[in-house]
């Protein structure tokens, strides 16, 4: 149900960062999304989006900095990759949050937020934007392309 590469990104390692990360899926949950934490990866589905928080945090400082992560493998099983790149360029240029990109055989979504406060509202727009552009984009792409949505919709 997730992306094979999801679990190769650098995960938070101090006992304060899980925790604010099932924080964060708490928060998610509370809002209405279907939000959990699969095989060790925090992620949370919007329509056939499949989104992955990534909870970071540096210690520079007396209050650490946050780096949350959002990732999604937007579709994958590209038949040819090379053929989309003008699309995602295009999609690129217009996107108010985060970018596309091309991965192997994938095209990949990703938005980093670098803060040193994450508050819940905020998160929650965040959080809410990045669903609706992936939702709104997979089925398109991944008919255009002839791959699959993040959970498996050709």
């Amino acid at each position: 149900m997730y992306c094979r590469k999801c679990s190769e990104v650098l995960t938070e390692k101090s006992p304060e960062a899980r925790a604010f990360t099932r924080t964060l899926i708490q928060w998610l949950k509370d809002a209405g999304y279907k939000a959990d934490v699969v095989r060790g990866i925090p992620c949370y589905t919007k329509g056939s989006a499949l989104i992955v928080i990534i909870n970071e945090e540096l210690n520079v400082g007396a209050s650490p900095i946050h780096i949350i992560r959002f990732r999604s493998n937007v579709v994958r099983d590209l038949h040819d990759p090379r053929m989309i790149v003008r699309t995602l360029l295009r999609a690129n240029s217009s996107l108010l949050l985060g970018s596309f990109g091309l991965e192997d055989d994938r095209i990949v979504y990703r938005y980093d937020w670098l803060t040193t406060e994450v508050p819940e509202e905020l998160f929650l727009v965040i959080a809410g934007m990045i669903a609706e552009i992936v939702d709104s984009t997979d089925d398109y792409l991944a008919e255009l392309t002839g791959g699959e949505t993040s959970l498996g919709s050709p």
